[in-house]
């Protein structure tokens, strides 16, 4: 299966699936999934847009557990260091800070990309996602 074309007049549509607002990312495509006599171009785009958010809410979650279990980890340490204050100050504010970095880091990349995303529907660009849009392609009718 091929890209759709592009329809200016449903490029609004392909672009409002890309909001990076907590739920809009999944409700918006499915709106424009269920709803009928939307272009092929922006049903693509919801199908696609809601596969890769779908996925960013897998990879979050896991980011979430492992969060959780360096934190327990190092909040553990910090306690049976009672008798190295610096160690367990490290443990126990450093662990925060290590498990947090990595979810804000891809809840920004995710950002940049979203805009990307938004960007590319906008004017008609085919951006390849790897896995996603292959995905998407393979199912896409």
């Amino acid at each position: 299966m091929e890209y759709p074309e592009f329809d200016k007049e449903d490029s609004l549509l392909a672009v409002l699936c890309y909001i990076p607002f907590f739920m809009l990312s999944l409700i918006v495509p499915l709106f424009i999934l269920v709803s009928k006599g939307k272009s092929a171009y922006a049903r693509f785009h919801a199908l696609q847009s809601l596969v890769l958010h779908l996925c960013v809410v897998g990879i979050n979650f896991v980011l979430s557990i492992v969060a959780l279990i360096v934190i327990m980890l190092l909040t553990g340490l910090a306690i049976v260091s009672t008798q190295n204050a610096g160690l367990g100050f490290f443990a126990m504010y450093g662990s925060l800070f290590l498990a947090i970095i990595p979810s804000v880091l891809f809840s920004f990349a995710m950002l940049l990309f979203n805009l990307y995303l938004a960007y590319g529907a906008m004017n008609g660009h085919r951006v390849n996602i790897p896995f996603v849009t292959r995905f998407v392609l393979a199912r896409f009718q």
